[in-house]
């Protein structure tokens, strides 16, 4: 889980516990469905709160950011165990109570948030849908920002529990710290832990402008609803230079973003290489000119999509097919071109990186395996066909040649592989497929299965996205 992927911010409902001897106190994180369209992340939102409101008559209000909400609920112990029969009992073994808490949290009340985006519960964790996290009794983990001046230095110190669930306040004022007044970091937790304990992280500022940056800061977050511990003297901020920071914090514009979200601004149809659909991308004026002949070609051709979503400079639009009229990548291209011939936008052909990754099976054999979108098949003339689609059908001739063992069938991609006996070294199978994609003048990169997993997470909660813009 990480706290500044757009899957987290955007949608990702996150339920913290914490227990003392007598009460237990539960914080729920709300998000915003920024990514659905409006009026459906609206009535959604609105019957999540409701849900946990039923739940939860005692729960409040304590922190709301760009549409994202924190609550907290505070109940006695065994008001908490007989309202929820169905959670587990404390017991000797608090790690074990943990887990299986963990797994109720979810599946009570993440998975009322996270169906929105998939029916599918498989994708539900590993498309950041959802989080649940129990610690062990301990004092309430502590939801204020602490700010601590003394003589020489002021200490800013950052709570886990706020900082999870508002990462990028905290990040972007980290970053003001550090620009504006020198701030250093006093005290970091270890990577590894950043997801798995509950920690503090505090940045420290020294010199004449340290009282300056404190009160700055106190309030900048006062105003903004943050909780504040403030530990020194309180001076006066002119208003000019609290709003410029607000203003900084709140910006979400340098917020680590997608490669693929990253596209240039301008008119094109792009068809995509591993899934039956074409994306279109418009500016404004061009919209207008065109919609009507995109709305004409998806009738004609039998496809489904076509409604366009407005972004920051341009319009947008998925249109899909399917195994009849989409299934290898030169059907895609071939309807891209045919579009672009009857409105004027550029279709613009990409060529895909080829993925190598490394998977083991269950007697601890390894493979080393490629990826790659179906480009042609006995339907397609193959003569006639785009130079991408004779590229891709040439290197998996090559790799059949080469005995590489064709697994894990899909249906708009092929997965090649070599198995490595177990106990020999995989560098020889992975410079071998290094040497045949390069041969054919196509790139690859080496991925990781597990973020793969979370890609085609994204792809199929992306398409989902996409089914209730349509309805909408």
């Amino acid at each position: 889980m990480k706290f500044v992927e757009r899957s987290y911010l955007d949608r990702c409902m996150d339920v913290v516990m914490g227990r003392d001897r007598e009460n237990v106190a539960l914080f729920f994180r709300v998000p915003a469905y920024s990514d659905l369209p409006k009026e459906v992340a609206e009535k959604h939102r609105k019957s999540v709160i409701e849900f946990l409101q039923e739940k939860f008559p005692e729960m409040k209000e304590i922190l709301s950011y760009n549409g994202v909400t924190e609550y907290k609920a505070v109940l006695p112990k065994n008001e908490f165990f007989s309202r929820f029969p169905e959670f587990p009992k404390e017991r000797e073994d608090d790690s074990a109570f943990r887990r299986e808490t963990e797994i109720a949290l979810k599946k009570m009340f993440c998975s009322r948030s996270a169906k929105i985006y998939s029916e599918n519960d498989k994708l539900w964790e590993i498309g950041n849908l959802m989080s649940a996290r129990v610690f062990p009794k301990l004092p309430y983990l502590r939801m204020n920002f602490d700010i601590i001046e003394s003589k020489d230095m002021v200490v800013f110190d950052f709570p886990w529990l706020v900082y999870r669930f508002y990462a990028p306040i905290f990040i972007r004022t980290e970053q003001f710290l550090m620009k504006e007044f020198g701030a250093k970091v006093r005290k970091e937790p270890f990577a590894a832990k950043i997801t798995s304990s509950a920690w503090n992280k505090a940045l420290y500022v020294e010199g004449e402008k340290k009282s300056y940056a404190a009160n700055l800061i106190r309030q900048g977050f006062n105003e903004l609803g943050i909780n504040v511990q403030f530990y020194g003297v309180e001076m006066p901020i002119e208003e000019s230079c609290v709003e410029r920071f607000k203003k900084f914090i709140m910006t979400e514009e340098e917020l680590p973003r997608k490669r693929q979200q990253d596209k240039e601004i301008k008119d094109m149809i792009v068809p995509c290489s591993d899934k039956p659909c074409l994306y279109v991308q418009l500016l404004p004026e061009t919209y207008e000119k065109v919609k009507d002949q995109v709305a004409q070609f998806v009738k004609e051709k039998k496809l489904k999509g076509g409604q366009f979503t407005q972004e920051k400079d341009c319009m947008k639009s998925y249109i899909f097919g399917g195994a009849s009229n989409m299934a290898v990548l030169e059907n895609r291209i071939e309807l891209a071109e045919e579009l672009s011939f009857k409105t004027g936008v550029p279709a613009e052909i990409t060529v895909p990186i080829i993925e190598i990754y490394e998977t083991k099976d269950s007697a601890g054999n390894t493979r080393v395996c490629m990826r790659i979108p179906k480009a042609l098949d006995r339907m397609t003339d193959k003569e006639k066909a785009n130079y991408v689609s004779k590229t891709l059908y040439a290197l998996v001739k090559e790799l059949q040649a080469r005995d590489w063992e064709s697994i894990f069938p899909g249906i708009y991609v092929a997965t090649y592989s070599l198995l490595i006996p177990r106990g020999q070294e995989t560098e020889q199978a992975k410079a071998e497929a290094m040497e045949i994609v390069s041969s054919f003048g196509l790139k690859y990169e080496f991925v990781k299965i597990k973020g793969k997993r979370a890609q085609k997470a994204e792809q199929e909660i992306s398409k989902n996205i996409q089914d209730e813009e349509v309805q909408a």
